[in-house]
């Protein structure tokens, strides 16, 4: 449910019928289930001397593989958040477009976990 739940409200908030959700397409919905079962796999089986040993790979610890990608996947969502925004309010003022652009990429990065 948080997976598409910020788009939900964003789209939701920012553009009129008919609207399309990502939760509507059976190719997303598979690509969180695959996501889900691989996280849940990889948590399991990270750390030294398991069978997914990135320390013995690559000198990382799981712990610090797990916080980098998270903060990644985060840096690619408020990229996306902003881009999506900057194209939907295109025809507004500088300033009006940076105000709405803030506001949209905060509902469509955090409005999983507000929904939650």
């Amino acid at each position: 449910a948080v997976g598409f739940g910020g788009g939900t409200v964003y789209k939701l908030l920012m553009h009129r019928a008919p609207r399309t959700f990502g939760w509507q397409s059976p190719a997303a919905v598979c690509a969180v289930l695959v996501g889900w079962m691989i996280a849940l796999r990889l948590t399991g089986d990270c750390g030294r001397g398991q069978p997914v040993d990135l320390h013995g790979w690559t000198g990382w610890e799981c712990e610090e593989m797990f916080q980098s990608l998270d903060c990644l996947n985060l840096a690619l969502l408020i990229l996306w958040g902003v881009a999506m925004a900057s194209v939907d309010v295109i025809q507004f003022g500088a300033l009006l477009r940076l105000v709405v652009v803030c506001g949209g990429t905060y509902t469509f990065s955090q409005g999983g976990g507000i929904i939650r």
